[in-house]
């Protein structure tokens, strides 16, 4: 294998696990000079409340 086909399956790994167990948010990826420099993940998370005059509550929903 190929020194950029082993680099681009690392890649295609760190994705794989930043998505695995994502159900909200957002995958990243930092290109510079056609290269991927970074990978950047975000998970968001919904809060459902069960009575909209009280705020504490409901919980957050994973």
């Amino acid at each position: 294998m190929s020194v950029q086909n082993e680099e681009f399956s690392e890649v295609v790994e760190i994705i794989r696990k930043a998505l695995q167990d994502m159900e909200f948010g957002s995958v990243t990826i930092m290109v510079q000079d056609g290269r991927i420099v970074s990978i950047e993940s975000t998970e968001k998370f919904k809060v459902k409340l069960n009575n909209k005059t009280d705020r504490n509550a409901g919980g957050f929903k994973r």
